[in-house]
């Protein structure tokens, strides 16, 4: 009986997925990367005494060259080995999109260009092309010596369209309390729970920025004390010196302060994470599924037809938000980590399509419909991805308090408590001023009034406390 369920188990198609293979074909590979190493900008850099060659928050060289790196490892495997992409940039076959910021513009700039390194940029078919490729103006001596090449760019190099998001979108928006408010809300209170739950484990740390950089204790906590801890991994990420180390005690608990003031702090409510993560998520799963229905001949989507490669170009709290809504932050050891990569590759074997999930060379298992190589059956894991968003994200983030739905400002609901009980005030100010004038008539005219035998018998109290005086 054992032996026919492990038979029965075996011929079902998403159990005996294995490594790529050469029958395999490759549909459709989906990137998200963190920004590399950048400056950093805040109170951090003044209290460690650095300073920076750029912009606070712009990507550094040793960004650049992380990325750049990437793309040549991309193309050795998606170029050279797969022969997926092909060897000189197609435009229709990628879509790049990028954040509003220098860092991730860049960061997708410099791993297209490792990707499609000089050299492998268009060349001009004919003399004609080249001859009719001049500018309507005079142009310069040098310049008139390159037009006798046939390369389209001097060292052939291929200019690559990126598209950036406006700053109010949510595709790629992290944690923007400003694009969806409700976040504050979420990330306040797992902040406060989180940081009651490490404070002890990471008093070494705390204690040496204390009296090695002095930190104030108000940023001593998992959500103030980023800005210096961030300097700093960004100064020794960039092979910087800091002058006034942390001991190595408190250097073996930064890796614990990232990961709990991502995973448990920024995103230690599931919904914060869901609100964060479901725009891209959405994205993901339409665009894998027209990829589908187009191989399979059911949709004609000019782009869908076309597209094999796209880019996100984001931050460390897009990913750690992706990671988190996908349950998947115990496979990490930290925060994302500058120039981190996760891959999404669609693969089609035979009639079956599969989803193969990769973080930093890391595989992952998303979802429950995944074999022992973290090949994870199409259909499943689109369903699993669905369920764990939402499609109501302007909605949802308009939310002032959890589970109501309210556009009124809090300032609101104060003013009219406070209000409210000034007018109470004012009504018991002139039932007093009442009261005080209808005691100066005749004590037979008032009696006559009192509606109740108990108001009948505090007056007559109080006639007797008048007549005593």
């Amino acid at each position: 009986m054992r032996l026919v369920f492990i038979l029965i188990l075996l011929s079902i198609p998403w159990l005996k997925a294995t490594a790529l293979e050469e029958e395999d074909e490759l549909l459709m590979l989906i990137e998200i990367t963190r920004h590399g190493v950048r400056s950093s900008y805040g109170s951090g850099s003044e209290l460690l005494n650095l300073t920076w060659p750029n912009r606070g928050g712009d990507l550094l060289e040793v960004g650049e060259r992380q990325h750049y790196l990437q793309g040549v490892k991309l193309r050795k495997r998606y170029v050279d080995k797969l022969n997926f992409l092909e060897d000189t940039f197609n435009p229709q076959h990628h879509f790049v999109i990028s954040t509003n910021l220098n860092r991730t513009i860049m960061s997708a700039y410099s791993q297209l260009l490792g990707l499609y390194p000089l050299g492998k940029g268009p060349l001009f078919e004919d003399s004609g092309k080249r001859k009719a490729a001049v500018p309507p103006f005079k142009i310069s001596t040098e310049a008139s010596k390159f037009i006798r090449s046939n390369d389209v760019l001097e060292h052939r190099y291929s200019p690559f369209p990126i598209h950036v998001l406006p700053n109010e979108n949510h595709l790629l928006s992290g944690n923007s309390y400003l694009i969806c408010p409700i976040l504050e809300d979420y990330i306040g209170e797992s902040f406060r729970h989180t940081h009651y739950s490490t404070k002890a484990e990471l008093y070494p740390l705390y204690h040496d920025m204390e009296q090695i950089w002095g930190v104030s204790e108000e940023h001593l906590n998992i959500e103030k004390a980023w800005p210096y801890l961030d300097t700093y991994d960004m100064a020794t990420k960039n092979g910087m010196t800091v002058e006034n180390d942390l001991s190595g005690n408190a250097k073996n608990l930064l890796n614990k302060f990232w990961w709990n003031h991502f995973y448990e702090g920024l995103f230690g409510d599931p919904k914060s994470a869901q609100l964060t993560s479901s725009e891209l998520i959405n994205f993901i799963v339409d665009n894998l599924v027209e990829k589908v229905k187009v191989d399979k001949g059911v949709s004609n989507s000019e782009f869908h037809k076309n597209i094999r490669h796209v880019l996100f170009s984001a931050h460390d709290t897009t990913v750690s938000a992706l990671m988190k809504t996908i349950e998947q932050e115990n496979t990490q050891y930290t925060s994302p980590q500058p120039a981190s990569t996760t891959l999404i590759e669609l693969i089609k074997r035979g009639n079956t399509y599969y989803i193969r999930w990769v973080i930093d060379d890391k595989e992952l298992q998303v979802g429950n419909r995944c074999d022992i190589n973290k090949f994870c059956e199409f259909y499943g894991t689109m369903d699993y991805l669905n369920s764990r968003t939402t499609q109501n994200i302007e909605e949802e983030c308009q939310k002032h308090e959890k589970g109501e739905s309210s556009s009124f400002p809090l300032w609101g609901i104060i003013a009219i408590v406070v209000g409210g009980l000034i007018l109470i005030g004012c009504f018991s100010c002139l039932c007093s001023l009442y009261v005080s004038m209808k005691s100066s008539k005749k004590e037979d005219d008032v009696y006559e009034e009192c509606s109740s035998d108990e108001e009948r018998e505090s007056f007559e109290s109080f006639g007797k406390m008048r007549m005593n005086s």
